[in-house]
Protein backbone atom coordinates (compact mmCIF):
# COMPACT_ATOMS: atom_id res chain seq x y z
CA UNK A 1 0.00 0.00 0.00
CA UNK A 2 1.33 3.30 -0.85
CA UNK A 3 2.20 5.80 1.92
CA UNK A 4 0.43 8.25 0.79
CA UNK A 5 -2.72 6.98 1.17
CA UNK A 6 -1.92 4.56 4.69
CA UNK A 7 -1.83 8.56 6.01
CA UNK A 8 -4.96 9.53 4.33
CA UNK A 9 -6.51 6.64 5.99
CA UNK A 10 -4.71 7.19 9.76
CA UNK A 11 -5.73 10.54 9.02
CA UNK A 12 -9.50 9.94 8.38
CA UNK A 13 -9.74 7.29 11.22
CA UNK A 14 -7.68 9.87 13.77
CA UNK A 15 -10.92 12.79 12.36
CA UNK A 16 -13.13 10.29 12.92
CA UNK A 17 -12.38 9.26 16.35
CA UNK A 18 -12.05 12.50 17.89
CA UNK A 19 -15.24 14.02 16.40
CA UNK A 20 -17.47 11.02 16.27
CA UNK A 21 -18.34 9.77 12.60
CA UNK A 22 -20.79 12.59 11.18
CA UNK A 23 -24.20 10.98 10.86
CA UNK A 24 -26.50 9.90 8.05
CA UNK A 25 -28.64 13.37 7.42
CA UNK A 26 -29.94 11.78 4.22
CA UNK A 27 -32.14 8.66 6.17
CA UNK A 28 -33.34 11.32 8.81
CA UNK A 29 -34.60 13.31 5.94
CA UNK A 30 -36.50 10.58 4.26
CA UNK A 31 -38.00 9.40 7.47
CA UNK A 32 -39.30 13.26 7.68
CA UNK A 33 -40.88 13.68 4.09
CA UNK A 34 -43.17 10.26 3.69
CA UNK A 35 -42.61 8.78 0.25
CA UNK A 36 -39.76 11.52 -0.64
CA UNK A 37 -36.94 11.14 -2.39
CA UNK A 38 -34.15 13.43 -2.32
CA UNK A 39 -32.58 15.27 -4.81
CA UNK A 40 -29.86 17.41 -3.44
CA UNK A 41 -27.71 17.12 -0.87
CA UNK A 42 -25.91 20.26 0.05
CA UNK A 43 -23.11 19.17 3.31
CA UNK A 44 -26.42 19.80 6.04
CA UNK A 45 -29.08 20.91 3.97
CA UNK A 46 -31.22 18.19 2.16
CA UNK A 47 -33.46 19.18 -0.75
CA UNK A 48 -36.53 16.18 -1.45
CA UNK A 49 -39.19 16.18 -3.90
CA UNK A 50 -42.26 15.05 -2.49
CA UNK A 51 -44.87 12.56 -3.94
CA UNK A 52 -46.99 15.23 -5.53
CA UNK A 53 -43.86 16.53 -6.92
CA UNK A 54 -43.40 19.65 -4.57
CA UNK A 55 -39.93 20.18 -3.13
CA UNK A 56 -39.43 19.82 1.07
CA UNK A 57 -35.98 21.49 2.20
CA UNK A 58 -34.35 20.24 5.39
CA UNK A 59 -31.42 21.80 7.55
CA UNK A 60 -29.40 19.49 10.23
CA UNK A 61 -27.10 20.89 12.76
CA UNK A 62 -23.44 19.27 12.86
CA UNK A 63 -24.77 16.48 15.44
CA UNK A 64 -27.65 15.36 12.78
CA UNK A 65 -30.66 17.23 14.56
CA UNK A 66 -32.74 19.09 12.41
CA UNK A 67 -31.92 22.95 12.73
CA UNK A 68 -35.02 23.82 10.22
CA UNK A 69 -37.23 22.79 7.62
CA UNK A 70 -39.18 24.61 4.61
CA UNK A 71 -41.49 24.58 1.63
CA UNK A 72 -43.59 26.63 -0.61
CA UNK A 73 -46.27 24.13 -1.28
CA UNK A 74 -48.82 24.40 1.86
CA UNK A 75 -51.81 22.44 1.48
CA UNK A 76 -51.19 22.29 -2.22
CA UNK A 77 -48.53 18.96 -2.25
CA UNK A 78 -45.62 19.52 0.77
CA UNK A 79 -45.67 17.03 3.34
CA UNK A 80 -43.97 17.26 6.44
CA UNK A 81 -43.23 14.51 9.75
CA UNK A 82 -40.54 15.85 12.05
CA UNK A 83 -41.14 13.26 14.82
CA UNK A 84 -39.80 14.32 17.86
CA UNK A 85 -42.91 14.82 19.54
CA UNK A 86 -43.45 17.93 17.13
CA UNK A 87 -46.83 17.76 14.89
CA UNK A 88 -47.34 17.05 11.26
CA UNK A 89 -47.69 19.76 8.88
CA UNK A 90 -50.59 18.66 7.81
CA UNK A 91 -52.08 18.45 11.49
CA UNK A 92 -50.53 22.07 12.57
CA UNK A 93 -52.47 23.22 8.94
CA UNK A 94 -55.97 21.60 9.45
CA UNK A 95 -55.82 23.23 13.13
CA UNK A 96 -54.99 27.15 11.70
CA UNK A 97 -57.43 26.33 8.49
CA UNK A 98 -60.23 25.36 11.70
CA UNK A 99 -59.43 28.53 13.04
CA UNK A 100 -60.96 30.38 10.26
CA UNK A 101 -57.33 31.17 8.25
CA UNK A 102 -56.82 29.51 4.85
CA UNK A 103 -53.31 28.94 4.55
CA UNK A 104 -51.54 28.36 1.28
CA UNK A 105 -47.87 28.90 0.28
CA UNK A 106 -45.11 28.68 2.04
CA UNK A 107 -44.16 27.52 5.61
CA UNK A 108 -41.11 27.25 8.06
CA UNK A 109 -40.56 25.11 10.76
CA UNK A 110 -37.81 26.58 13.39
CA UNK A 111 -36.89 26.46 16.88
CA UNK A 112 -37.32 30.06 18.67
CA UNK A 113 -35.75 31.50 21.51
CA UNK A 114 -38.70 32.35 23.14
CA UNK A 115 -41.53 29.87 21.90
CA UNK A 116 -39.44 26.66 21.27
CA UNK A 117 -40.20 24.74 18.13
CA UNK A 118 -42.85 26.53 16.05
CA UNK A 119 -44.20 26.61 12.77
CA UNK A 120 -44.52 29.47 10.52
CA UNK A 121 -47.67 29.34 8.12
CA UNK A 122 -48.52 32.29 5.20
CA UNK A 123 -51.70 33.21 4.43
CA UNK A 124 -52.43 36.07 1.00
CA UNK A 125 -55.38 38.88 2.39
CA UNK A 126 -55.93 41.47 0.30
CA UNK A 127 -52.85 42.92 -0.10
CA UNK A 128 -50.56 41.48 2.70
CA UNK A 129 -49.50 38.15 3.56
CA UNK A 130 -50.08 37.02 6.87
CA UNK A 131 -47.83 35.06 9.26
CA UNK A 132 -49.72 32.35 11.63
CA UNK A 133 -46.62 31.36 13.94
CA UNK A 134 -48.02 28.43 15.60
CA UNK A 135 -47.17 26.32 18.44
CA UNK A 136 -45.65 22.69 16.59
CA UNK A 137 -45.96 20.75 19.79
CA UNK A 138 -49.74 21.62 20.65
CA UNK A 139 -50.61 23.54 17.14
CA UNK A 140 -52.24 26.04 19.31
CA UNK A 141 -51.88 29.76 17.35
CA UNK A 142 -49.15 31.76 18.88
CA UNK A 143 -49.25 34.90 16.62
CA UNK A 144 -50.48 36.55 13.67
CA UNK A 145 -48.59 39.33 11.99
CA UNK A 146 -49.35 41.04 8.98
CA UNK A 147 -46.74 42.28 6.54
CA UNK A 148 -47.61 44.61 3.71
CA UNK A 149 -46.24 43.40 0.47
CA UNK A 150 -43.14 44.89 -0.47
CA UNK A 151 -43.35 43.67 -4.07
CA UNK A 152 -40.09 41.67 -3.94
CA UNK A 153 -40.06 38.36 -5.54
CA UNK A 154 -38.50 36.98 -2.26
CA UNK A 155 -40.07 38.32 0.82
CA UNK A 156 -38.96 38.54 4.71
CA UNK A 157 -39.71 35.79 6.23
CA UNK A 158 -37.53 35.86 9.44
CA UNK A 159 -39.64 34.98 12.32
CA UNK A 160 -37.42 37.00 14.64
CA UNK A 161 -38.83 39.94 12.21
CA UNK A 162 -42.37 39.48 12.20
CA UNK A 163 -42.01 39.19 15.99
CA UNK A 164 -40.62 42.21 16.35
CA UNK A 165 -43.50 43.73 13.60
CA UNK A 166 -46.00 42.21 16.06
CA UNK A 167 -44.41 43.73 19.05
CA UNK A 168 -44.00 46.79 17.88
CA UNK A 169 -47.94 47.24 16.83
Amino acid sequence: MNLKYLLIILFTLLFQSSFGAAPKVESKALTMVPKGRIVLINFREVTLKTESGTKVELEFERQGTLQEASGLNLNRGDEFEPGQGLMSLSSVAQKVTKAGHPIKGEWKLEKDDQYGWVYELAEDKDDQKVYHIVNAKTGKLINSVDVPSSGSLVPETSLRLRHQAAVSL
